[in-house]
């Protein structure tokens, strides 16, 4: 694995999101401590992890800068290529 760059947990302290310079995020359980799922194959290191607020998504940001939306059980909901433009239609 690579170095991990940032960690958070969701907003009801059931889980922990990590990003590393490997390309991948992991979702974990902040209880057992168990991975639920890995978010790999990015095309760059992942720079930046959050929760949004009910903890339904994640997103996170690459080196390459993409921002990766994701649901809490690991699928995908959509890519911004890190034009602000692009956002306004969220």
């Amino acid at each position: 694995g690579g170095r991990v760059t940032c960690v958070t947990y969701s907003p009801d302290g059931t889980h922990v999101a990590s990003a590393s310079f490997d390309t991948t995020v992991k979702v974990w359980d902040a209880e057992t401590k168990q991975e639920v799922f890995s978010l790999d194959g990015n095309s760059g290191s992942v720079r930046s992890v959050a929760w949004s607020p009910d903890g339904e998504m994640i997103a996170y940001g690459t080196i390459d800068n993409y921002v990766f939306l994701w649901s809490k059980t690991g699928e995908h909901m959509g890519t911004l290529n890190g034009d602000v433009a692009s956002w306004q239609n969220l």
